[in-house]
C-alpha cells in the first residue's frame, strides 16, 4: 500500500452558495462575513455577472474572508 497517498478532507454540514444578484459587492461581503462568523466552513462563490473584472475582485475579497475564518 502506498503511504504517500493523500487522504481526502471531509466537510460535513451545511455550505452556502453566494447570492450575487440581490447584493452589490459590499452587501455580498457583509452577508458572507456574517455567514462565516456563524461557523459555515464552505462558501461557494457563484456569480453570473458579465463583468470579469468585477467577478475577480469579488472572488479575491471572498478568498481573503474565507482565509480569515479558516473556511473553503
Amino acid at each position: 500500500m502506498n503511504s504517500n497517498r493523500v487522504k481526502p478532507v471531509l466537510h460535513r454540514g451545511l455550505y452556502v452558495i453566494t447570492d450575487c444578484v440581490n447584493f452589490d459587492t459590499p452587501g455580498l461581503l457583509e452577508k458572507s462575513k456574517l455567514i462565516l462568523e456563524a461557523g459555515i466552513s464552505v462558501l461557494q462563490y457563484r456569480d453570473k455577472t458579465p463583468d470579469p473584472v468585477l467577478r475577480l475582485e469579488r472572488a479575491l475579497a471572498l478568498q481573503r474572508l474565507c482565509r480569515k475564518y479558516d473556511a473553503l
